[in-house]
């Protein structure tokens, strides 16, 4: 996983998880935003360019995001995030999404940490 340049340093926000309720149970990225990371103007959540780069080659389909601020686990698939607007506030490219153009999860409470690869044996 590619590590993000914050103020405290490098850090990794994005954990890769499954998602159940989509048919094939695809991967996901998913990352907390809090309040004070929540994009203001135009209201939205933005994502690291390289990020998005680096998870599509993995085979990963969507970014599922986790509101902090209101609860709701919302989703879209990295191709929507990838033709999302680009920004740059000093920290490296990123795409950002309105909240209205993200999707609730199916069914949020069942989002599943992805702990072994597809080519694992079951």
């Amino acid at each position: 996983m590619i590590q993000v340049l914050t103020p405290r340093g490098y850090r990794t926000p994005y954990r890769e998880v499954r998602v159940e309720g989509i048919p094939g149970e695809p991967r996901a990225l998913e990352k907390a935003v809090k309040p004070k990371h929540e994009l203001q103007h135009p209201p939205g959540v933005a994502v690291d360019d390289a990020v998005l780069a680096d998870a599509s080659a993995r085979g990963v389909e969507f970014v599922s995001i986790r509101r902090i601020k209101t609860g709701e686990r919302l989703i879209a698939s990295i191709a929507k995030f990838r033709s999302g607007k680009l920004l740059d506030r000093g920290f490296g490219r990123q795409r950002f999404l309105s909240w209205h153009e993200l999707e609730p999860a199916p069914d949020s409470s069942v989002v599943q940490e992805w702990l072994f690869p597809r080519t694992a044996i079951r």
